[in-house]
């Protein structure tokens, strides 16, 4: 979408997505009929490969889509492998009310805001209404309840559950669909610790759909936390070269430097996000504990507030600005904070994790050893940085936090 009414040519629009081949077009629907003109045209040279028009019903719309992909296929004379060629000819649901409540549940998904993973979670819920037999529109509630968890939206021991029910539907409506691998790989590492199976779900989708950008982002993100960098940053090298626009992959590319205590290229890494969207409120979270990790606490405090005044005073973000003032010695900054958080958790699910976080900081070890175990109990996810966050550095000698941490199950 970056590129709709766009004045960049077919070349410039590849050199910036590294890519060969660019498939342009445009959709008219009115009540009665939608047609879809698209060619594919060869950057190095401009020339158009193959165009093509196709005029359908609203009841033949979803067809299209696999009438396009084979012919792209055929135009570059590729030889499919069987799985593949089949995959193009599968249509996952009938069903035009489903299929556009998807679509509009992904596009709110990927802004990774409060409002959009609630909007994300209404729209997969109407897709599976409209129509119970659809398997993707499971995988993305799974998606749905797992970041509403993982960003602390929603109690972790409310929405797991259920998005591993979703996943689980899923794959038992189409074993062969990645976005259910990986939703369920994440439900069980995140809020169940169950490594094995996690690994074993992540590298299904990969081996399913290579493709698929968001199985390696969070195969990286899981692998950083089990302190296996190396492959961390080569799967999300290869996630951020599948979705070169993505802001949240780079973002992940920073923790993963943040909690390899390379706070620079975690600084850089942010950054990049940030040029595609100034007001990305997560990359901005992490600018800020980046900056502030490396000492520089009037630009972490400046990254931080942005994130806050973005999200609505996201009680993460909230929480990680009183850690900053904590470790730059302002207690009573930092103690402002906390009161303000102590009051949300009234109205709202606050994550003991940033609580424990606080009292860290503070020097306030038993304190910050009592919320970890609160932690624990709420099946928090950021209980799998444990091996990793450098937040928590003041409690690894505790025989209390090395305890967690094989509860945990981490290494």
């Amino acid at each position: 979408m970056q590129y709709n009414g766009s004045r960049k040519t077919a070349a410039q629009i590849a050199r910036e997505l590294d890519v060969d081949y660019i498939l342009e077009g445009s959709v008219r629907r009115d009540a009665e009929h939608v047609r879809i003109t698209a060619q594919l045209i060869q950057a190095t040279d401009q020339t158009h490969l193959w165009a093509q028009s196709y005029e359908r019903g609203p009841e033949g719309v979803l067809a299209i889509q696999s009438d396009v992909a084979r012919s792209i296929a055929a135009s570059l004379t590729l030889e499919l492998l069987p799985s593949r060629r089949d995959a193009l000819s599968r249509t996952a649901t009938a069903n035009l009310t489903a299929h556009d409540a998807y679509l509009r549940g992904r596009y709110s998904w990927n802004k990774r805001t409060e409002e959009g993973l609630r909007r994300s979670l209404e729209a997969f819920q109407q897709a599976v209404d409209a129509d119970s037999f659809y398997a993707p529109g499971y995988a993305g509630l799974a998606d749905a309840y797992n970041v509403l968890a993982d960003y602390a939206i929603l109690p972790p021991l409310e929405a797991a559950p259920k998005a591993e029910a979703a996943a689980r539907r899923a794959l038992t409506l189409d074993p062969t669909l990645a976005e259910a691998h990986a939703a369920l790989a994440y439900s069980r590492w995140n809020f169940s610790w169950d490594a094995r199976e996690a690994e074993q779900s992540f590298k299904r989708a990969i081996e399913i759909n290579p493709g698929y950008a968001v199985a390696r982002q969070w195969y990286a993100s899981h692998l950083g936390q089990v302190g296996r960098f190396d492959e961390a940053f080569t799967q999300i090298r290869q996630a951020e070269a599948l979705d070169p626009l993505s802001l949240i992959i780079p973002t992940n590319a920073g923790a993963l430097h943040y909690f390899a205590r390379r706070y620079d290229d975690a600084v850089r890494e942010c950054k990049r996000a940030l040029e595609r969207d100034a007001g990305f409120s997560v990359a901005l979270w992490l600018l800020g504990l980046s900056h502030g990790a490396a000492g520089r606490y009037s630009e972490a405090l400046a990254a931080l507030d942005k994130a806050i005044s973005t999200s609505g005073r996201d009680p993460t973000f909230l929480a990680a600005r009183g850690y900053v003032l904590a470790t730059s010695g302002d207690e009573a900054g930092a103690r402002a904070i906390l009161r303000e958080l102590t009051q949300l958790r009234q109205k709202r699910y606050v994550s003991p994790f940033e609580i424990a976080l606080f009292h860290a900081a503070l020097g306030e070890r038993s304190q910050a050893l009592d919320w970890l175990d609160l932690a624990f109990k709420q099946r928090s996810n950021a209980l799998a940085d444990l091996k990793v966050d450098p937040r928590l550095d003041p409690l690894r000698s505790e025989p209390r936090f090395q305890n967690l941490v094989r509860r945990v199950g981490l290494p």
